[in-house]
């Protein structure tokens, strides 16, 4: 079990240090691209990109969570798998290439036209990739899945900006994508030995499971764009822009982190889903682990959501500050469903995935219209928290019947970030009130110098604090300890004593 959960978190520090690398890359292109392209050319990409988006989303079958999930999968499987993908990109390429003249007709931007047809071609291009590669995450070897995306992103990177000096033109972004799905494909026949062929007799088992995949796929996207249709209804593009803005900003320490994590404890649950105990104890050291990160990291952001939007935004979005704090406020809330997307995939009931989506939906959206009526932005988004709130009785009823995990079991491994936490947020705003608000970019990171290493010791001491007086039981806490120490073996023998074996 030692070996298994090493290899499940070695996978997620995998996958946490592609986001990081995704994210460091993003920042400097966008830098550079900015710099030679005009906003029009993202924007005439974009619209393209909003078509495209959009029949990828339909067609996303989750084929390769289907054949993580099945351990006994077999090759028929996977050229199935291969033969609908490839099938899909096709179609995909039909339906662009029709809609292309509409799509520029609605906008009438004709230019828009060339762009969705490129698209298409990028869509089959995708559709060749090596269905072999699934492996890499189902056998847990994140190593060479974290190669493989890395070498993408800077296979676009290196396109988008050379041809943006060359040709200052939108052509260099869309060159840069299906630079990237090329590479992918020349990658994933390089990279891994099986080579797939045309057959169509697993389609029956993968269906089953990918059909409520793209059920997921369809709520999930009418969850995170429901809200802007209700604001530009309700309130207006501003009002939309400011949400948008919002919720990028706060969601960084939250679902940034979760989804590798997420990316990378799916194929570990799956190893372990027919072993009842194994995958209950699994799920609980992911839960604890998580929630020992993620929730001081949102709540982070929430307590200094003032120096940051005065030091990224600028004072113009000031009002995008009492968003930021509720947003992330509602980012903590979903830390309490943890893992609960990869942990249902795993065991075959991908279904309640969806289940919890639309009751949180039910609860929110029309909260949401509610509020809207007489209050201000700030206070409506509520509604997501009151959601989050409402529907977590179910998602631990639904635990309890899929994993056979009370709510007292994950109170145990999870009680302490979610009491340290908030005392340290409300420490960092009794602090800020005494000191001096920042007119300008330099008092604002001079104060989030200060601020953030003091939430961050003072988040830690609570923490250890806690721990100690629990006696030190097995958990997030000890494993945290052994990573540091394997990180700093130095400083390891000063944190000896925490280490140590103490009864629970």
């Amino acid at each position: 079990m030692s070996s298994f959960g090493d290899k499940v978190a070695g996978g997620a520090i995998w996958m946490i240090g592609f986001k990081f690398v995704q994210r460091f890359i993003g920042i400097i292109s966008t830098v550079i691209l900015a710099r030679l392209l005009i906003p029009e050319d993202f924007g005439l990409v974009a619209m393209a990109m909003a078509l495209y988006a959009f029949v990828q989303l339909i067609g996303s079958f989750g084929f390769d969570m289907a054949l993580i999930q099945n351990q006994q999968a077999e090759r028929r499987h996977y050229d199935t798998a291969w033969t609908l993908n490839l099938f899909y990109g096709f179609l995909s390429a039909a339906v662009l290439t029709i809609s292309a003249p509409y799509l520029g007709n609605f906008f009438d931007e004709p230019r828009v036209e060339g762009i969705v047809y490129a698209f298409g071609v990028i869509a089959v291009v995708q559709g060749f990739e090596n269905i072999g590669i699934v492996a890499f995450r189902k056998e847990l070897n994140f190593d060479k899945e974290f190669w493989f995306q890395v070498w993408k992103k800077l296979t676009a990177f290196v396109v988008t900006v050379t041809l943006a000096f060359a040709l200052r033109s939108y052509w260099a972004l869309v060159a840069g994508i299906l630079a990237s799905r090329f590479t992918g494909v020349v990658l994933s026949y390089w990279l891994h030995p099986f080579r797939p062929w045309f057959g169509l007799s697993g389609a029956k088992d993968l269906f089953s499971f990918s059909g409520w995949i793209v059920l997921n796929n369809l709520l999930g996207f009418f969850r995170s764009r429901g809200p802007d249709f209700i604001l530009a209804r309700v309130s207006g593009a501003a009002e939309v822009g400011l949400y948008r803005i919002s919720k990028e900003v706060s969601n960084l320490p939250t679902t940034e982190l979760t989804k590798p994590i997420m990316r990378a404890v799916f194929p570990g649950y799956s190893k372990v889903a027919n072993d009842p105990g194994r995958l209950r104890k699994a799920f609980l050291d992911v839960q604890g682990t998580l929630a020992l990160i993620t929730v001081p990291a949102g709540l982070a952001i929430v307590s200094m959501a003032d120096p940051i939007v005065r030091l990224v935004l600028g004072a113009k979005w000031l009002d995008a500050i009492p968003l930021i704090q509720v947003i992330g406020i509602y980012g903590v809330v979903m830390v309490l469903r943890g893992t609960s997307a990869a942990a249902f995939m795993a065991v075959g009931k991908p279904y309640w995935i969806g289940v919890l989506t639309m009751a949180e939906m039910l609860v929110a959206f029309p909260l949401l219209m509610w509020l809207l009526m007489t209050n201000d932005l700030a206070v409506s988004l509520w509604a997501f928290v009151v959601a989050g709130i409402v529907t977590t009785p179910l998602v631990a009823i639904i635990y309890r019947r899929l994993l056979g995990v009370s709510f007292r079991d994950r109170f145990a491994v999870m009680w302490r970030p979610f009491i340290c936490g908030p005392v340290v947020a409300g420490a960092l705003f009794y602090i800020q009130e005494k000191l001096p608000s920042p007119d300008n970019e330099l008092q604002s990171a001079l104060q989030l110098l200060f601020l953030s290493p003091a939430f961050l010791l003072l988040y830690s001491i609570l923490i250890v604090m806690c721990w100690g007086a629990m006696g030190r039981p097995t958990g997030p806490e000890t494993r945290t300890w052994e990573l540091l120490g394997r990180l700093f073996p130095r400083a390891s023998k000063a944190a000896g004593w925490l280490l140590r074996k103490q009864p629970a």
